[in-house]
């Protein structure tokens, strides 16, 4: 039998290796009734997962797969993601990485992002921008990532007003996959809200929508049931980011709230960070574009920054953006590629080193 720290590095190893095989893009009609840009991405062997932060932490410092492989995966959802690749790109590479991930990039219905700041001293990402995500939970959510985006995505940003908080009223295609959960992620922030307010909340709804995206990553399991070559299942509509340093594969949608930023200056709807209860993030609201601006040229973007008490301060900031954030911006402006994302960053080091 073998020893307990063996006995979990020997499941963490298997954990997660998926691969991915993406297909040639294609022109389709989808359930919207729009043309939308697709491509289909198998996943292989996504069964077993991550489920402590020990086996997570192996996974992390496991050997990479091949660096050429990966970023020619990498580059290609990128260029597909932000409408600048449709062309064929059928191939196969295992990946080595964590699965599922996930979350949302929130917006207001005036075009603004929502972002958390991550503080200097976070795991990974320190002094970051950051879209609401995060790790799957439990068996049901590895089959199933829209549960991983949908309750990543509303159980970190929560807005509200003195009576309650808000949840989106949504319906229609994938959707009803929220409603499945609704109940528990209601049940997640009416604790939260407690928390925050020491006071019992009411729910209400919002008229929300899920932003269509430039072009469309499915994500059909290949692997339940099925033959290889034939996708049965798919699992999730949006975008897909691969994340060189948490070594995370995340599913990501973005969702529009019925908020706009004069809502959130007049005091009328609140915004807060509902995961960090005890160390509460800042809140950073922003125009996609002049974020995508800073990226390509360094240019500060002009952000409303809410704390924790309420505290509102209009200013120019130059946080920079992890990974899956820059991917889901993609949705919602004219995009910038993750391999482009590096480069710049690699170009602004050399030059702060230089000065």
């Amino acid at each position: 039998m073998p020893e307990p720290e063996k006995a979990y590095r020997t499941e963490a190893a298997m954990a997660v290796k998926p691969d991915f095989d993406i297909t040639p893009v294609k022109l389709t009609v989808d359930f919207r009734g729009g043309n939308v840009y697709q491509a289909h991405v198998g996943i292989y062997n996504p069964h077993e997962h991550i489920t402590t932060k020990e086996a997570r932490r192996d996974i992390e410092g496991a050997q990479e797969p091949k660096a050429s492989k990966l970023v020619n995966l990498r580059n290609w959802l990128g260029l597909i993601q932000s409408g600048k690749a449709l062309s064929e790109c059928r191939f196969r590479v295992p990946t080595n990485y964590r699965w599922p991930a996930g979350g949302l990039l929130t917006m207001l219905s005036s075009g603004e992002a929502v972002l958390l700041h991550r503080d200097a001293g976070a795991p990974s990402y320190g002094d970051h921008l950051t879209a609401g995500t995060g790790l799957g939970r439990g068996e049901n959510e590895i089959y199933d990532p829209r549960k991983v985006i949908l309750r990543e995505g509303l159980e970190e940003i929560m807005f509200l007003d003195n009576d309650g908080f808000f949840v989106p009223d949504l319906s229609g295609g994938w959707l009803e996959t929220y409603m499945q959960k609704q109940g528990e992620i209601e049940a997640n922030l009416r604790q939260r809200f407690g928390r925050l307010t020491s006071r019992q909340g009411i729910v209400k709804k919002v008229e929300s929508r899920m932003l269509k995206p430039r072009a469309e990553i499915v994500i059909a399991d290949a692997y339940i049931g099925g033959r290889e070559d034939e996708p049965i299942a798919t699992i999730h509509v949006g975008s897909v980011n691969i994340d060189p340093q948490t070594r995370g594969i995340d599913a990501l949608n973005v969702l529009q709230f019925g908020f706009s930023l004069d809502d959130i200056k007049s005091g009328k709807i609140l915004v807060r960070d509902a995961e960090g209860l005890k160390t509460p993030r800042e809140i950073v609201i922003a125009k996609p574009q002049e974020l995508v601006n800073y990226l390509r040229d360094g240019t500060r973007y002009r952000a409303l920054s809410v704390r924790s008490n309420g505290e509102m301060k209009e200013s120019d900031y130059s946080y920079p953006l992890t990974p899956v954030t820059v991917t889901a911006l993609t949705q919602t402006t004219k995009g910038i590629t993750q391999t482009e994302q590096m480069e710049l960053e690699l170009k602004r080091a050399v030059q702060e080193l230089e000065n």
